[in-house]
Formats: structure tokens, sequence, C-alpha cells
């Protein structure tokens, strides 16, 4: 089971300020937010309520550097991990590149790579790929997109202090009323554990999902 943590989203001016509007809106017991991003220890996500669980495709990475086209800095910051890129190459999505690892990284590894491309300035975004987890499953290559499904009539307040504490960026509205963000930057927990800790404020969301694409419908990055 997941185990609750103090969120490790970097600390920044904005979240810093978040943080005391958060503590004003608790001490008043209004529209408060729930506990902290919990860690998974499997990984999972939300699916009509239910979690399901995956498993790391040890193999590979999604990431976004800052700059585009810089590949020079997710090698360099893959190598600084112990975890070299094998290949690096353009995925489907514009900006986003596909990482091969080593033959043999452990999924802790991989995960562990992932995170250190995240919390480095450098780069934008970067994910383990999952896969669920029966064998012949297809990989889940994670981007740089959270959707969220606000409930009706969810207080303005509400969703923005939600959005900064989390510390999401450039907000999108979409025609069928969802709305997609970018996740942080310098984000330590993974674009799942954030999807889950958005998911998991009820009062305020109906539900938030990290936004993927399906290995199995595309013959490139197989």
């Amino acid at each position: 089971m997941p185990t609750p943590r103090r969120s490790v989203l970097r600390a920044t001016p904005l979240r810093a300020a978040a943080a005391l509007v958060l503590a004003a809106a608790l001490a008043s017991c209004a529209e408060a937010l729930g506990p902290g991003v919990n860690q998974q220890r499997t990984p999972f996500y939300y699916y009509e309520g239910q979690k399901i669980y995956l498993r790391v495709d040890a193999a590979r990475l999604t990431a976004v550097p800052e700059v585009e086209g810089d590949t020079a800095t997710l090698r360099a910051v893959l190598a600084r991990a112990g975890v070299p890129a094998d290949s690096i190459r353009p995925l489907w999505v514009p900006g986003h590149w596909f990482i091969h690892l080593p033959s043999g990284t452990s999924a802790r590894r991989a995960e562990d790579a992932a995170r250190e491309l995240r919390m480095d300035e450098r780069v934008r975004f970067a994910s383990a790929v999952y896969r669920l987890r029966e064998e012949g499953s297809c990989p889940l290559y994670m981007v740089n997109r959270l959707v969220v499904q606000f409930r009706p009539g969810a207080a303005a307040s509400a969703i923005d202090r939600l959005n900064a504490f989390a510390g999401v960026r450039n907000e999108r509205v979409e025609p069928w009323g969802t709305r997609s963000y970018e996740f942080p930057a310098q984000m330590a927990d993974t674009p799942l554990e954030l999807a889950a800790y958005y998911h998991e404020n009820r009062n305020v969301v109906d539900w938030a999902d990290a936004d993927r694409i399906d290995g199995c419908l595309r013959l490139d990055g197989r």
C-alpha cells in the first residue's frame, strides 16, 4: 500500500507562498486540501475509481529538455546518475524524447534516473515507462501532461490553491471541460504520484490522470 510522506515537490517562492495560503485555509477549515503526496511502492493510476497497478519497463524513459533538442543534457544527467543512455531519439509527441537504458537496468534504477532528470533545472519533464502487470502488456509512455476534471461547482479559489500548491504549469481548458497542465519544475514525485494526489482530493477533483501513450498503437518506439 502507498505510504503517506511529506510532498517532495521542490520548494520555490511560489510554493512557499501557496503554503501560507494553504495554512490560512486549514486554519479556517474551509476548502482544505487533502493529505500530502503519497509514495507509490507499486506504481498505479486510477480508472473509474479503481487502482490499476503497473510495473516499470526498466529499459526506457521519456524526457523533455528545457531547450528543444538538447539531448546532450539528457545524456549528461543520466551519466552522472550512473545509468548512461544507450540511445536517444524523438518520441512522436513534440518536444519529447525516447531514451533507451542499458540492458539489465533495474526498475529502481530506472525510476531513480527519471527522478534525477526531473530534478535537473535543464530538464522540463522525465518519467519511467510502465506496463500493466500481466506479461505481454504494451509499454505506456508518460508525457508532460496532467489531465484533471474538477467537480462541478468546485470553487475557483480551491482549484487555484490546489494548482499553486502542486506547482503545475501552463493550464489549458479543453473544449470538453477538462483542464490540462504541464507537470511542476524539478518535481521529485513521479507523474503517477502527482496525478493520484489530485485524484484523491475528492472535495475538488472528480478525476485526474497522468497522460500517456499506449506503445502498441504505434510501430515506432517498440
